[in-house]
């Protein structure tokens, strides 16, 4: 009989995911943007995979990890040990995008 897993504690799969959203939204760029970066780096990835990847419902593998590090221009050791206050600066990152969007669509509206 197999026995389960143990829980997983070091939590680096998730500091990737959280990283990965940070990255991705301080370039700006979308689900989409960012698969094709992918693709172009020579591991192809859809960008719904991206989106479950960072809500962590998607397993990151090993090859996407050196993808991701190589995509982001950031060592894998970034990735995996996340500091504490990248949940603040995905926050910031977040709350720029959405001022910016509001921005561009106040401009669409102006014309």
């Amino acid at each position: 009989m197999p026995r389960p897993d143990k829980p997983r504690t070091i939590g680096a799969e998730r500091n990737v995911a959280l990283r990965v959203r940070l990255e991705r939204i301080a370039r700006g760029w979308s689900y989409a943007t960012f698969a094709s970066k992918m693709s172009d780096a020579g591991y192809p990835i859809h960008g719904s995979a991206v989106y479950k990847i960072e809500h962590g419902t998607r397993r990151i593998t090993v090859e996407e990890l050196v993808a991701i590090s190589y995509v982001f221009g950031l060592d894998i050791e970034d990735l995996i040990s996340t500091p504490d206050d990248t949940r603040i600066a995905l926050s910031a990152a977040e709350a720029a995008l959405l001022q910016a969007q509001a921005r561009v669509r106040e401009l669409q509206d102006a014309r």
